[in-house]
């Protein structure tokens, strides 16, 4: 008997990011990235001693607060 998954199995699960990874993406200092946790804008998940960011999460910040606000009105994160 066989199954049939139509989508990959690692599809449900978040991919994530490990701290160097988004100093990388994001060109911060590790302070910064620490402030910013700091300040709940970012959310690293601990998996034993590691803090993984979800890709998500990442991705979200940049648009809200690395990006310049746009000319309507929009604000940047502080």
């Amino acid at each position: 008997m066989s199954v049939n998954n139509s989508t990959p199995e690692n599809a449900a699960q978040p991919r994530f990011l490990t701290t160097k990874e988004v100093l990388d993406r994001l060109r911060i200092s590790r302070s910064s990235l620490y402030e910013y946790a700091k300040q709940g804008l970012l959310s690293p998940r601990k998996l034993g001693r590691k803090n993984l960011y979800p890709v998500e999460d990442v991705e979200t910040f940049i648009a809200k607060c690395m990006l310049p606000p746009k000319s309507n009105g929009g604000t940047p994160c502080s």
